[in-house]
């Protein structure tokens, strides 16, 4: 075949390397393909260049990368709850329902959990696993970790086994049922709430809601954020391809929660999200 005929399809050729994103073997099949058709010269002139641009391609991935790994660890909360993924990947249960709600009272930061999914193996299944961190060191005594479960309509009271993951600032929690289990197509509601004392303690701070540790798609995620005042600034975001991207949230409204049995009147902001993506962060200025 002539040079020309061969000239004319490495434009097809590169395209199928450009699929392969210029992997070795993608290079080494090119290659060979070109050897067919193109003089020796012409071979090792385009094997140079793509070589070259994959080597660029490479190098803009890893900056790209590196990039992204700056910004998320300005979050440490974040990067704690990434490394503790494996740890706690609920892989059974498909959550249709998941409400988050995080209490600021500085320097004290109070959470509830909702959770509501189905047992979407063929097993019956008789404990969940999840991961709570903040910045600041503390005892999982001191954090007053509470958790009931419904299975049959009552709620019951669920066990709690912690296991200390990252010098006091992450607890990986084993939440049992008990005797009871959730079979296979069942439902189970599960609630949480801890507190996290001396956590908040700065003016202008943050709080990291993940939803990384769940292997089947989320349906609806509710997110409210609880404030003794009104703040001076409150932004909600979602971390997508390594960047914040802000999202609304309603409010504020004055609500009356009752913490620990005391009551008392909050400004509360709420986004609901169908079909939620992994991390959001919740970002205040209080003065």
């Amino acid at each position: 075949m002539s040079s020309k005929l061969g000239i004319r399809e490495v434009g097809s050729i590169c395209w199928e390397a450009a699929k392969t994103y210029f992997v070795p073997l993608g290079l080494l099949g090119i290659i060979i393909k070109l050897y067919i058709h193109l003089p020796l010269w012409q071979i090792l002139v385009l094997a140079s260049g793509l070589f070259i641009f994959s080597l660029w391609r490479i190098g803009r991935q890893f900056k790209r990368n590196k990039q992204q790994e700056e910004s998320i660890s300005v979050y440490e909360s974040l990067v704690r709850l990434r490394q503790a993924e494996r740890e706690c990947i609920d892989e059974v249960f498909q959550y249709h329902s998941i409400v988050r709600q995080l209490f600021v009272d500085r320097p004290n930061a109070f959470v509830r959990t909702i959770e509501e999914g189905t047992n979407k193996s063929d097993t019956n299944q008789q404990q969940i696993i999840r991961a709570v961190t903040a910045d600041t060191p503390i005892d999982f005594d001191a954090l007053k970790f509470k958790a009931w479960f419904r299975v049959d309509g009552n709620d019951q009271i669920a066990s709690i086994t912690p296991c200390l993951c990252d010098v006091g600032r992450t607890y990986i929690v084993k939440i049992g049922f008990h005797s009871s289990v959730v079979e296979p197509n069942n439902k189970v509601k599960i609630r949480c709430e801890f507190g996290w004392p001396g956590c908040l303690a700065r003016n202008e701070d943050h709080w990291v809601f993940a939803l990384n540790n769940f292997r089947h798609t989320v349906g609806y995620f509710k997110l409210e954020t609880y404030f003794t005042e009104i703040p001076a600034d409150n932004q909600l975001s979602v971390f997508t391809e390594g960047t914040l991207q802000p999202i609304g949230m309603d409010g504020p409204i004055k609500k009356t929660v009752s913490i620990n049995g005391n009551e008392r009147e909050w400004q509360c902001y709420t986004a609901e999200i169908s079909n939620p993506d992994i991390f959001y962060v919740v970002k205040w200025r209080i003065k």
